[in-house]
């Protein structure tokens, strides 16, 4: 029996936080799996964050605390790498929420199979109000080959899915603060490289959808980053050029204005409808 045994460091990175982060914590807090740790960095919030998460400092010693200046998302994520003490690492963005059997499934999985090394779930999206949101936005890549299949074509997982394991650090490296955004993109790319990955089909996460999102409001610079990952994984891979089909879409998102995206995005799901 594995349960409780083993340590999962969850990495959180906030920045003016205050609306969710709670539901963020307490999301923790619930897991039927005791045994992790929270290290939370706070990339220079200035709002009410920093009360919210001291209030949970309080009544639990397993969250760990860390403001520093504000430096962006891959830089706080590294900074909060280099604390881990797991056998394993989960993410978690401060705006999603996790269900509470979510790390006792993904740690069963991961002791279960030893030649998966980074495993992610299913997830629904829910909006700023907790509502469900349907349908999910992405492809949903079950096993290893599915996942090494689709790699130029799609992110193979939801960021706020992921646990892996923390010998990865040793082998790969952290996240490549060259990349603003689609960080976490350009870090499968790399680890895939290596190691072989996997997704549980069971939704385990909800990823929160507002037009206040990173992914929303950068949407053309995300797209931007995303097709230097494309790349990669099309270099590494040493696919032919008809692979790079899948990076047209991303270009157009970049080039194009907005509304005609926003257009062309309603076509699309009235013709689905």
């Amino acid at each position: 029996e594995t349960r409780f045994m083993i340590l999962v460091s969850i990495v959180l990175s906030v920045y003016n936080g205050e609306k969710f982060i709670e539901q963020a914590i307490k999301s923790v807090e619930n897991q039927t799996y005791a045994d992790w740790e929270l290290i939370i960095i706070d990339d220079g919030s200035n709002d009410r964050t920093e009360a919210i998460i001291k209030d949970y400092l309080k009544t639990d010693d397993r969250i760990k605390y860390y403001k520093k200046t504000n430096s962006g998302l891959t830089k706080s994520l590294n900074y909060g790498l280099e604390k881990v003490n797991g056998k394993y690492i989960a993410r978690l963005d401060a705006d999603d929420i996790w269900v509470e059997n979510k790390l006792e499934k993904q740690i069963q999985f991961l002791e279960k199979n030893d030649d998966i090394y980074i495993c992610g779930c299913a997830f629904s999206e829910i909006d700023e109000n907790g509502n469900y949101i349907c349908p999910q936005r992405t492809i949903f890549l079950k096993d290893n080959t599915d996942i090494q299949n689709n790699l130029c074509k799609c992110n193979p997982f939801f960021h706020s899915s992921v646990v892996f394991r923390s010998i990865i650090l040793k082998q790969i490296g952290m996240y490549n603060e060259d990349f603003k955004y689609a960080q976490d993109y350009e870090y499968w790319v790399r680890i895939l490289s290596k190691y072989k990955g996997a997704n549980i089909p069971d939704v385990l996460a909800y990823r929160r959808y507002s037009d206040n999102m990173i992914s929303a409001k950068k949407e053309k610079e995300q797209r931007q980053y995303a097709i230097k990952a494309k790349y990669k994984a099309i270099k590494q891979k040493k696919l032919n050029v008809v692979y790079y089909k899948y990076i047209v879409n991303d270009l157009m998102i970049v080039i194009l204005p907005k509304f005609i995206i926003k257009l062309i995005r309603k076509v699309k799901m009235e013709i689905k409808l």
